[in-house]
């Protein structure tokens, strides 16, 4: 089993945003290209430039429910707000491990290091397969 943590996931709020975000409903919906549907809290789009410029789009509507369409499957994006939620991500083989970080770039534009090191020959694989 691979797992992959987002050393910049800030840990110190880890324990305080969930019990905020366990009392609050979830006002973002994300749909997959195949009709997949996510409900998310909109405090998870802080985690990237891109991510904020999405919120920032929204700002005139602060209590609607926000709606994001991504260019990735339901399964694919499954893995992605579970990333979104923890910093981590868990799966069973390598090229899963690639094919999820690939995704985090192209829809969320997360770096494909992560912040994380000693991991450096994953990352040139990523690179190579995704032709950047």
């Amino acid at each position: 089993m691979f797992q992959v943590t987002f050393q910049n996931h800030v840990t110190e709020i880890e324990d305080y945003l969930d019990i905020y975000l366990k009392n609050k409903s979830r006002d973002c919906i994300l749909y997959s290209e195949d009709g997949g549907e996510f409900k998310i809290h909109k405090e998870l789009f802080g985690q990237t430039n891109f991510l904020r410029k999405i919120l920032a789009t929204f700002n005139d509507q602060c209590c609607g429910i926000m709606e994001v369409f991504c260019p990735c499957s339901k399964d694919e994006l499954r893995h992605l707000v579970g990333f979104l939620y923890s910093g981590e991500i868990q799966c069973e083989k390598e090229s899963d491990l690639v094919e999820i970080i690939y995704n985090l770039k192209k829809v969320f534009d997360f770096p494909y290091n992560l912040g994380m090191q000693g991991h450096r020959n994953r990352y040139n694989l990523i690179e190579r397969q995704s032709g950047r």
